[in-house]
């Protein structure tokens, strides 16, 4: 999964641009990304100039066409790119866009999807987005039904949500403090939960142990997909998932851009509900031609998914895909 340009579609909506100075004549069918600047040529022109003098913080100036566009009332779907200028970027974390954006809320009552941090890499590596507590954002949109976030730092304070169905972090290195948030909330109907774990070094330090709530089935009741990816002890976390209930619920499980070794696989495919999934993504991990073909085996009509491996660095470092 490429984190190296912009999204190009969220929630089954095109991602397009919205800018002060060119909104568009309609909302809908369309997810609008705003940003203090950055697009696929890697100019810096989608939102306003960080320079402009204004009487406004940068979530608000981020957000203006929001306020000044007499369409917004009837969008959709939101995206937010960089929340502050490029040049001082790493230093800038999301909650002023997050107080700015919970502050709107009351103007876009039909948002169903927002994904907030939408920076590819020539605006900033992964590992050094600061984000926020989304927990607010999550609340303040009644019927929100998609929500993704990409950065480190993100938590969810207060998470409850009676409508939301599928929830997406994507981090170089996450914290315990999100699993847990997620772990002890109210989501009665989601039914898709993918975090990327990360590594230790960028903050990653989200364990089996956390996960337990989850794990259990019980957090989670309509959880149909669980994405543990991009994780640092996918071993220990697939010995964990080898007697979990929750899989027992599951379609789909993915642990691609992982750290999973044939110990590991093979300590997963003793669950004796593993073949009741529909998908099982092992993708871009380090496993063996022979384990792959014996999970296909014993698996039978499960599609795995295992395009490619990598293989340990320096004798016998194995890493998470993405940390910076």
């Amino acid at each position: 999964m490429s984190i190296r340009d912009f999204k190009d579609t969220w929630a089954g909506r095109p991602i397009r641009p919205l800018r002060a100075d060119a909104l568009p004549a309609r909302a809908e069918g369309v997810a609008w990304r705003l940003s203090f600047g950055g697009d696929e040529d890697g100019t810096f022109y989608d939102g306003p100039s960080p320079d402009t003098e204004l009487d406004e913080t940068e979530g608000e100036q981020l957000l203006r066409p929001l306020v000044i566009w007499d369409q917004a009332p009837q969008i959709e779907a939101l995206v937010i790119s960089c929340w502050g200028d490029p040049e001082e970027f790493y230093d800038t974390d999301a909650r002023g866009a997050v107080q700015a954006l919970v502050a709107l809320a009351p103007r876009l009552p039909h948002v169903e999807a927002i994904f907030f941090g939408d920076i590819p890499r020539f605006m900033s590596d992964l590992a050094y987005i600061q984000s926020d507590d989304m927990g607010p954002v999550v609340r303040a949109f009644p019927k929100l039904k998609v929500f993704g976030a990409r950065g480190g730092g993100v938590s969810f304070s207060d998470l409850r949500h009676e409508v939301l169905e599928e929830l997406v972090v994507e981090s170089g290195g996450l914290g315990a403090e999100c699993a847990a948030d997620i772990g002890r909330g109210h989501l009665p109907n989601l039914r898709r939960l993918d975090l990327w774990l990360g590594r230790e070094e960028y903050g990653g330090t989200i364990t089996p142990e956390t996960l337990q709530p989850i794990f259990s089935g019980k957090a989670l009741p309509k959880l149909t997909r669980l994405g543990l990816m991009n994780a640092y002890n996918t071993d220990a976390l697939a010995e964990a998932l080898a007697t979990a209930p929750v899989i027992e619920q599951l379609e789909e499980l993915d642990l691609s851009m992982g750290t999973l070794t044939d110990r590991g696989l093979g300590l997963l495919l003793k669950h004796p509900a593993l073949g009741r999934l529909r998908r099982l993504n092992l993708d871009d991990n380090f496993l063996s031609d022979a384990a792959i073909h014996l999970a296909r085996a014993k698996l039978g009509g499960v599609e795995v998914i295992s395009a490619s491996h990598k293989t340990p660095y320096d004798g016998d470092w194995r890493y998470a895909t993405h940390g910076e």
